[in-house]
């Protein structure tokens, strides 16, 4: 039993799934997917007013949208209207098995199809389990099963007795009109499974049609519940525009009419006098803002609260952003704003970082890869507005020629690509740019970022990303910061108002205490003896990967101290490089440099240079093998640069994933280490 509404402790306000077998469910899937080809192609099932469980149909935006046009025309015209919602009792649990035959013989379905719907309900019987008890068999006697695949056809094709009925022009006329006068339009009737929604031209009008519904619900045996039917009216009276109060009725009572000022729910979207969605933006700021103040108490990292915010609780708000037309300002001012106050609180960021920035950023260029809500917004429009212009309805299609001018960038996306894929892709790498192009453009806080695009690789760049994913809060937040250059250093500081000399006290060279400083740049000679400590602690990470990766005939050198290594100083006279592979004809150089993001160029074209006549240093031990310098950079805060041309011309394995993931995590924590350390001028002891 799964809970809909209402007081969770009447079993009532909960509705049952079978669980059937698999080999039922592949049967009754075949057995769906055949009949809906059947009526499919014969024409027999209407899907114009109906829009529930038909395949590739948007039924919920198609209805919704319809619904809101009409609404907006009627008062932008100030002309009468009258809408009423229906409600049936426990629609898909009391519908006849006789009459789902009757609705399968009216469509013509071919004998066999009903012959199985009777061998397949015929002294069926279900059981309740509880607790891991279970009751007696009970008969099913009546009403479809939920979670059958083949239930909701069935479903449909009773209604759609009804539909077919409501589709001849005596009852389409009473419905709604609107569009231009070359292109009439004429809705009546909204169909979404068992909830109805009249379009009625007046309150007569919506009466007629009521009686039909009525007439039909007696001859299906199916019961209304008044008390959930509601109407809305809007109408012209003594010179101004009002919302009224329609006296309809079924079955001998008045449907309950909305009160004056007040909204009703169709399908999960609101609808009122004013059409201003304000009910709607408060109630989506303040779930957000729940869903946020949870998350924000959860004793979890903050890796995983990003997590949360961009899985879970992006997914919570779909809903309503689709359904709505929010003004992507409101979007951005209210919704993109509450998360980016919480990141920033999770990341311990500066008031001026640029967390919506860093956080929209695509993975593979630094950034966190959360979407903001304007993105997925405009996302979401993009797929409402192509399934309005791909709508087999031409009063729907009808609305997106009407509305155009209100969406003159997306539509312009949709009809300028062959598909909805296309279209999205396009707006997804306009974002990603326009998010890139934003940071890029920033010369303090953008500047790592645009510099890594431009000297490693996005698949390494998105490799370093999901690896602080795994990392403790405090290494994250720091890597995160000192990715934007937000870190507090005495030059942030004197730029925050906070403090009054920005310059580097371990050094006193007079130089600001910038993160480049900091990281990479101090003269002190504590400084340099921390800097050389993490050079080292990354180079025999290298020594432990080559040494496992030598083939027969190949000898690892190394300027390090480590147990089966040979000195590279036997290799050259007058320079050291790093490491060096040596095999029977040539010698392969792999020279590492730990260098500040934005410096990753030039220090390749510095140690290219520095060892470009290596050769001509090679000891008697080398002999006349040929010498190739290669060369590797890893920044301050663990990106690695290329090196598959070392790797290919040395004959070894590509450097694999979990070596790349332990040189980010061992260069952080040094980096990090150097950074708490910026003011201390005594050496590790550790």
């Amino acid at each position: 039993m799964i809970y809909k509404k209402g007081d969770p402790a009447d079993p009532a306000n909960f509705r049952p799934i079978t669980l059937q077998p698999v080999w039922y469910k592949i049967f009754a899937s075949a057995f769906a997917s055949s009949l809906y080809d059947f009526l499919l192609d014969n024409k027999y099932i209407d899907k114009n007013q109906q829009k529930g469980f038909w395949r590739g149909i948007d039924g919920v935006t198609e209805h919704t949208e319809m619904l809101s046009h009409v609404l907006r025309t009627a008062k932008r015209e100030q002309r009468c209207i009258t809408v009423a919602l229906l409600d049936l009792k426990n629609a898909f649990g009391e519908v006849h098995h006789e009459l789902i035959a009757t609705a399968l013989k009216h469509h013509h379905a071919p004998l066999e199809y009903v012959e199985l719907f009777k061998s397949t309900y015929k002294d069926n019987f279900v059981v309740v389990a509880i607790d891991k008890k279970t009751t007696q068999p009970i008969r099913v006697e009546r009403g479809v099963l939920q979670g059958d695949p083949s239930s909701p056809l069935l479903f449909n094709l009773c209604f759609n007795t009804l539909m077919l009925t409501l589709d001849q022009p005596i009852y389409r006329k009473l419905g709604f009109s609107w569009g231009s006068k070359q292109n009439r339009q004429q809705r009546a009737w909204l169909q979404f499974a068992d909830d109805a929604a009249i379009t009625a031209a007046d309150n007569a009008s919506a009466q007629a049609l009521l009686n039909v519904f009525q007439a039909w619900c007696a001859w299906a045996a199916m019961t209304v519940r008044l008390d959930k039917c509601v109407s809305f009216g809007m109408q012209k009276r003594n010179g101004i525009y009002v919302q009224t109060m329609p006296n309809i009725a079924v079955n001998g009572g008045q449907i309950p009419p909305v009160p004056l000022g007040e909204q009703f729910t169709y399908l999960g979207r609101s609808f009122g006098f004013d059409l201003k969605n304000d009910s709607a933006k408060l109630a989506l700021e303040t779930k957000l803002s729940e869903l946020l103040k949870i998350t924000n108490e959860l004793k979890v990292k903050a890796q995983t609260k990003l997590k949360i915010l961009s899985q879970y609780i992006h997914s919570q708000i779909m809903f309503e952003i689709k359904l709505y037309d929010f003004p992507t300002t409101w979007v951005e001012q209210k919704l993109d704003a509450l998360c980016i106050r919480h990141m920033r609180v999770w990341l311990e960021m500066p008031v001026s970082a640029c967390v919506g920035e860093i956080s929209s950023l695509p993975k593979k260029m630094g950034g966190l890869g959360i979407s903001s809500i304007k993105s997925l917004a405009q996302k979401l429009c993009l797929t409402k507005r192509y399934a309005l212009r791909a709508s087999a309805s031409s009063d729907v299609r009808e609305i997106w020629t009407d509305t155009a001018s209100q969406h003159v960038v997306t539509d312009q996306l949709i009809v300028s690509h062959d598909s909805l894929t296309a279209a999205t892709k396009a707006l997804a790498l306009d974002q990603q740019q326009k998010a890139a192009n934003h940071l890029f453009g920033l010369q303090l806080q953008g500047a790592l970022a645009k510099s890594l695009s431009e000297s490693v690789s996005g698949k390494n760049i998105e490799l370093w990303v999901t690896t602080l994913n795994n990392i403790s809060p405090r290494l994250f937040n720091f890597a995160r910061k000192a990715f934007l250059q937000v870190l507090p250093t005495a030059a942030n500081l004197k730029r925050w108002g906070r403090a009054q000399d920005p310059s580097c006290p371990l050094c006193a060279s007079g130089q600001p205490q910038t993160n480049k400083h900091v990281l990479s740049n101090c003269s002190c000679a504590t400084a340099l003896h921390r800097y050389t400590a993490r050079h080292n602690s990354v180079l025999s990470l290298l020594i432990a990967w080559l040494r496992s990766s030598l083939s027969t005939g190949q000898l690892l050198y190394a300027d390090l101290a480590e147990g089966n290594v040979l000195p590279v100083c036997d290799l050259f006279l007058n320079c050291r490089p790093d490491l060096a592979i040596a095999g029977l004809d040539s010698i392969y150089v792999l020279e590492l440099t730990i260098c500040h993001e934005t410096n990753m160029i030039r220090s390749r074209d510095y140690k290219k240079n520095k060892y470009n006549d290596i050769a001509q240093h090679g000891s008697t031990l080398a002999g006349n093998r040929r010498i190739v310098c290669h060369s590797i950079e890893i920044s301050t805060l663990g990106f690695i640069s290329n090196i598959s041309d070392f790797t290919k011309a040395a004959q070894i394995a590509i450097m694999p994933d979990d070596l790349k993931r332990s040189i980010v995590k061992t260069v952080v924590n040094s980096s990090f280490n150097i950074y708490c350390n910026r003011n201390n001028s005594a050496l590790d002891t550790a």
